[in-house]
């Protein structure tokens, strides 16, 4: 067994504490994150929030005029967007335009191309969320923002490997995963600690709600999370799928920005695990049936969405 290089607690401090590399998450979504705990919340406080933030405010708008949303006129400010589509879009709007830009980046690290990433908090995302609204789970926009940052560990780990870490740790980590190991067992062996436990590490930091940190922590292992959480299974159920798809997803996207039929052909990654884990399917009632349903929901939102991220003049992702 590969010996930890480097001590735990130390360099989770070290990971958390030297984020700067990380895109900063922006204070507006933060609080709109928080603004939407509150049974007061309004239209007009989150365009407030979101209008704080001029490029947040510029990246919504364009997603909110995308073809995506098929208005009949064009979405002038983001008060406008709320009352055309809804509180609940226009907060998920305001977390995708957040954090699209850094999660659709290349992680070398772990070998993760790009868009990988952000194909995968997408998918996660968005089943997370359907999965939520057919369970009646009450915080439902909690869900989809966990889902999105569920891996948020693996893009501050891989920023720090890259640039703090010593180069034989690089070169393990990329062994490791060359030899079909999994992320946890690699961070585990390297690091002493997870990307999950990264990620939660640096949720809570970030002061963000209970329900979002421990979603993040235990997205692969959702039985460990005591009391049980609704939201923490919907995530992990989010996830497993989603990973199931992520082949399928990137070749369609890559279809999109010109790659050749025979690269973009549609292919599911059977490696993968198909079958979330079963308490969490007792805890939210789900059937084998419902997952292949949740599925194509899935796909149908992504190919959506990737339409707000398309720029008409190059045919290329925002």
């Amino acid at each position: 067994m590969v010996q930890p290089h480097l001590k735990s607690q130390e360099t989770l401090n070290d990971i958390a504490t030297n984020t700067g590399d990380l895109p900063a998450f922006p204070a507006a979504a933060l609080q709109i994150m928080r603004e939407s705990e509150s049974p007061t919340c309004t239209a007009a406080r989150i365009a407030e929030l979101i209008n704080h933030d001029p490029a947040l405010c510029a990246r919504v708008l364009r997603l909110a005029n995308s073809p995506y949303y098929g208005l009949a006129r064009q979405v002038a400010d983001v008060q406008d967007a709320v009352v055309l589509l809804g509180l609940r879009s226009v907060r998920n709007l305001a977390m995708v335009a957040a954090t699209y830009a850094w999660m659709s980046q290349p992680i070398r690290a772990y070998d993760l191309q790009p868009k990988q990433m952000w194909v995968n908090a997408f998918g996660t995302a968005n089943i997370a969320q359907e999965v939520a609204r057919m369970v009646r789970v009450p915080d439902v926009d909690h869900v989809f923002t966990a889902g999105l940052l569920h891996d948020l560990g693996k893009i501050a780990i891989g920023l720090w490997l890259e640039k703090r870490a010593h180069g034989t740790v690089r070169v393990l980590v990329r062994q490791l995963l060359r030899k079909n190991a999994t992320f946890d067992l690699v961070e585990r062996q390297v690091l002493g600690f997870t990307h999950a436990d990264a990620g939660s590490y640096l949720a809570e930091l970030w002061n963000l709600p209970k329900s979002i940190v421990d979603a993040i922590k235990y997205h692969h292992d959702p039985d460990l999370c005591d009391p049980a959480s609704k939201i923490v299974d919907c995530v992990h159920v989010g996830m497993v799928l989603s990973e199931s798809m992520t082949t399928q997803i990137l070749a369609e996207f890559d279809a999109e920005e010109g790659a050749t039929p025979d690269e973009a052909e549609p292919v599911l990654d059977h490696n993968e695990p198909q079958r979330p884990n079963e308490g969490a399917m007792l805890r939210l009632r789900l059937k084998d049936e419902d997952l292949t349903d949740l599925k194509e929901r899935c796909l149908v939102a992504f190919r959506g969405y990737a339409q707000m991220f398309e720029d008409p003049g190059t045919r290329r992702a925002a």
